[in-house]
């Protein structure tokens, strides 16, 4: 009987007779410990094409387990329609999140055909390049064949042409049979061979070939990688294969800002102007339309009284001066200024009439006519600093002051070609330039330069001592106002310089450049002898261009080493 069904028929009679209870068996004895385990392999799951997938070997290999979801079941029926619920109750208005921080927006460059990039500015760049920037050269294509210039000759009245100087080809007389002079044939070039004419021009016979065959073109060289870029979750990636993969090359932008609330746009004020009239003042407020009397310009004993010197500078305010006392009279873009003679002084209102104030040091009575009424011309103000139109070709508009002046005839700050702050300790060397010896493809590597020549708003003192929408003029600018202006060397408030005057008929405006001079090194400026002025442009080699005038040789335009400290005269569109 085998095994298997003997077993099974023991069972069989095991359970059927109950059997009597044997005798409790002896302890056994205590089993000896078993070793530790090994740490099992703790297994990594994912999920492929629908399907599960382990690993037990820290992803290196992986072996399908089986489906990892299930067929898409059929759809239900359409449950019944639910009771409609009641409106939950407004939540409260979450609190602002703070401002993001401004990303690094990296800088590219191109060295020995590969690209770099820098993330803080231009200042370092990473020692691993980011790709190739440019194919290959091409080789160069094998040199054409010389063409053969022909030899000539006349014998026996007769012309002959070679190509070899061996054997001679005849091209005909040369001389009647007469022996009258024979003709001087024409020749040119067409095409590629050399003609010949007997009769000045009208036909023509063709020689040969005057030039060798052109070499074939060398083949083109591989062409470099391009970099593809893009912006994603604020990190900056960039692409050597089209976009089929990508290297995050870090974060660009901070999260946004909440928006703040636009302030109200002020309104322009309107500069009042003065005259005197059969010994009374008069007021205009409507660029001398009409006229408002205001008072006596005399006292009671027929002396001149002091008038006060009014001008703007370049925050917008109204500066009163009598014998060298100024009075700031507030801001002049917003509310009109009234003037008027109160108990034999000039009082100013620059809130509609409300309150006054005291003019200083002026007076109706007594006074004397050594000071005059001193206004410069003004078009408008962008950014509450004052600009005038020349009419110019170009529709530019010049400032009325010198970046770091209140007043038309102060000097201003000294700037350093490409650095926005005044020098240290006023040390105008090389060592303290940040554009001093550097050439054109330098600066342009460093992104100081643009792809025009001229600075970049980051390292320009009119924008970024002012607003973005002025900047320093450019080369081709200060030529324009060279050209389309009428320069006048005077002297202004005790300043020389040039008044620059519109050549537009109708057009009175006009703009005052002091005669600063420059700082080099640690020397003080040699002023009233000549300005200079610095434009965005750099120049040749490494030096930068500028405007200088003097009185004896007017204005023009130069090149100078970029550590010089000059003065800059911004404009606007």
């Amino acid at each position: 009987m085998p095994p298997d069904l003997q077993h099974k028929q023991t069972l069989a009679i095991l359970r059927a007779i109950d059997g009597a209870n044997g005798a409790d068996g002896s302890n056994g004895a205590d089993g000896i410990n078993g070793t530790n385990g090994n740490d099992g392999i703790t297994p990594e799951f994912k999920i492929e094409d629908g399907k599960w997938f382990v690993s037990y070997n820290n992803k290196a290999t992986w072996v399908e387990l089986g489906q990892a979801t299930g067929d898409k079941g059929e759809k239900g029926d359409k449950g019944d329609a639910g009771l409609n619920g009641t409106n939950g109750t407004n939540g409260t208005d979450g609190i602002n999140g703070t401002n993001g921080k401004d990303g690094i927006t990296p800088k590219l460059k191109i060295v020995d055909g590969y690209w770099y990039i820098s993330y803080d500015g231009g200042v370092t760049y990473e020692t691993e390049p980011l790709g190739k920037a440019t194919g290959d050269k091409g080789a160069n294509g094998t040199n054409g064949v010389d063409g053969k210039t022909p030899t000539f000759k006349v014998e026996g009245g007769v012309l002959f042409v070679s190509y070899d100087e061996t054997t001679w080809k005849s091209l005909g007389l040369v001389k009647g049979v007469s022996g009258e002079a024979g003709k001087t044939p024409t020749m040119k070039i067409e095409g590629g061979d050399w003609y010949v004419s007997y009769d000045d021009g009208e036909t023509w016979a063709n020689l040969g070939q005057a030039t060798g065959d052109k070499g074939a073109n060398g083949t083109n060289g591989t062409n470099g990688i391009t970099p593809t870029f893009k912006v994603e979750g604020g990190n900056l990636y960039v692409s050597y294969n089209e976009g089929a993969s990508w290297s995050n090359l870090g974060n660009v932008k901070g999260a946004d800002g909440a928006n703040g609330t636009n302030g109200a746009a002020g309104k322009d004020g309107v500069t009042p102007k003065m005259k005197i009239t059969d010994g009374y003042w008069y007021i205009s407020y409507d660029n001398e339309k009409t006229w408002t009397k205001l008072d006596k310009a005399t006292g009671a004993n027929g002396v001149d009284g002091k008038t006060p010197e009014l001008s703007i500078n370049s925050e917008g305010h109204l500066i009163s001066t009598v014998n060298g006392v100024a009075t700031d009279l507030g801001n002049v873009t917003g509310a009109t200024p009234v003037i008027k003679v109160e108990d034999g002084k000039w009082k100013v209102s620059t809130d509609g009439g409300t309150t006054w104030t005291e003019i200083a040091g002026s007076s109706t009575v007594g006074g004397d006519t050594s000071s005059t009424l001193f206004r410069n011309p003004i078009s408008g103000y962008l950014d509450g600093y004052a600009y005038v139109d020349l009419g110019l070709p170009s529709g530019l508009k010049w400032a009325t002051t010198n970046v770091g002046a209140d007043y038309i005839n102060e000097y201003g700050n000294y700037y350093a070609w490409g650095e926005i702050s005044t020098a240290s300790s006023n040390d105008y060397s090389g060592d303290n330039s940040i554009t001093y010896g550097k050439t054109k493809s330098v600066l342009f590597e460093d992104g100081i330069l643009d792809s025009n020549g001229d600075l970049r708003p980051e390292y320009d003192a009119a924008t970024q001592n002012w607003s973005k929408n002025w900047r320093m003029p450019t080369k081709s600018e200060f030529a324009e106002l060279k050209s389309n202006c009428k320069w006048t060397w005077t002297t202004l408030g005790g300043i020389v310089g040039y008044k620059v005057s519109s050549k537009v008929p109708g057009n009175d405006n006009w703009i005052f450049l002091t005669s600063a001079g420059f700082r080099h090194d640690k020397n003080d400026p040699i002023i009233d002898s000549y300005g200079c002025y610095w434009t965005s442009s750099f120049s040749t080699t490494s030096k930068a261009s500028y405007f200088i005038f003097h009185s004896s040789y007017g204005d023009v335009l130069r090149s100078e080493n970029c550590n010089y400290g000059m003065n800059i005269r911004p404009v606007c569109e």
